[in-house]
C-alpha cells in the first residue's frame, strides 16, 4: 500500500514537472 501511495506521489510529480516544462 505504502509503494502506491509513492507511485502516485512521483507520477504527480512528473506530470507536473512535464507541464511546467511544457
Amino acid at each position: 500500500m505504502t509503494s502506491f501511495v509513492i507511485i502516485m506521489l512521483n507520477l504527480k510529480r512528473i506530470l507536473g514537472a512535464s507541464q511546467g516544462v511544457a
